[in-house]
């Protein structure tokens, strides 16, 4: 049996898909440190949309604080990522993505996401303590 949607189904994804916000990630690294200054390079993943600048659509766009993980260009090995800052643009009316003619935003809110490379996610881990007691029994330790 094959699943398919309704028509009601399929309206309510188009409607949850075009409200979601679309997210731009922007690298910024550091270029001198007195007074700090920084360059901002908005990501292009390779292999997704041909090399345009990449957007995320998602009703879960990161937060302050958290780590995400980004296909790599070469600017970061592990592709993890900080976010240190967010700034919404929300349509307006009579613009492209919300029409004159339609009671409702087409398209949803623009994010820009700024962001640091990390090292990885677990990053300043300890050793595992069980680990090092067994290592030093091992040398003889006490």
């Amino acid at each position: 049996m094959s699943e398919q949607l309704t028509v009601q189904q399929a309206d309510l994804m188009r409607a949850l898909y075009a409200s979601a916000p679309r997210c731009f990630f922007h690298v910024r690294t550091q270029v001198t440190t007195d007074p700090p200054t920084y360059h901002y390079n908005r990501r292009t993943v390779l292999g997704e949309g041909h090399g345009q600048p990449f957007t995320r659509v998602t009703p879960h766009p990161p937060a302050v604080g958290d780590l995400v993980h980004l296909d790599d260009e070469g600017v970061n090995p592990q592709g993890v990522f900080r976010v240190v800052e967010r700034a919404w643009t929300y349509p307006q009316c009579g613009s492209t993505d919300w029409p004159f003619n339609q009671q409702w935003p087409l398209r949803g809110p623009i994010l820009n996401v700024i962001v640091v490379a990390e090292t990885h996610i677990f990053r300043d881990e300890a050793p595992d303590p069980e680990a090092v007691l067994q290592e030093g029994r091992e040398r003889g330790d006490r």
